[in-house]
Parts: C-alpha cells; structure tokens; sequence
C-alpha cells in the first residue's frame, strides 16, 4: 500500500512544506533537511527507500524540536531506523512521491 507524502506536514503548531532540493547528497554529503525558521523539509530526490527513511528522519527532527525532546542527531537517528523498519519493512507501506514539487 503506498500513502502520498503530503505537500505540507504538521507536527505541534507548526506547518513545514515539503520540497525536492536535488545534489543535497553530493553538495553537502545529506540525504534530507529541516529548518523549523523557514517551516521546510527538503529532501534529495535520489529515488529508492533512501528517500522514504529521510523523511520519517526528518520528520522525529520535527517532533524533537516542537516538543523539546532533547535528542541528540544518534538519538533522532536510531528512532528513525525503527519507525522507518516498522512502516517500510514490516507493515509493507511505500510513499508516493507524486505531488512533491522541485524546486
């Protein structure tokens, strides 16, 4: 079963759009960005799972800031691993990509 990623995400009070950025993974060796100033989450169009565990990745960055969590980058990414185990590879859910802009 694939869920359309959404155009916009909202975690606590704040909405953060999501958006394409290409050559984020060969520019600045990431996968995927959030910036609570500017309310975006960019991630590397560079296709396959990388892309739907950069988002799950970058979206505990988004609960750990709106609800004062406290986690460190190791922290926020072992969570990631596991959440993006539970959707990805037991419960059988893909994303669909289809209406995320680049910019």
């Amino acid at each position: 079963m694939d869920i359309k990623v959404p155009q916009s995400i909202k975690i606590g009070n704040f909405n953060y759009n999501v958006k394409f950025t290409e050559h984020m993974k060969v520019d600045e060796n990431w996968r995927g960005s959030c910036c609570q100033r500017r309310g975006l989450i960019e991630i590397d169009p560079i296709g396959g799972d990388s892309m739907n565990r950069t988002l799950i990745h970058e979206v505990i960055h988004m609960i750990n800031f709106n609800y004062e969590c406290g986690f460190a980058e190791d922290t926020v990414a072992r969570i990631a691993h596991g959440v993006a185990e539970l959707i990805f590879d037991n419960l059988g859910i893909g994303l669909d990509w289809s209406d995320i802009g680049r910019y």
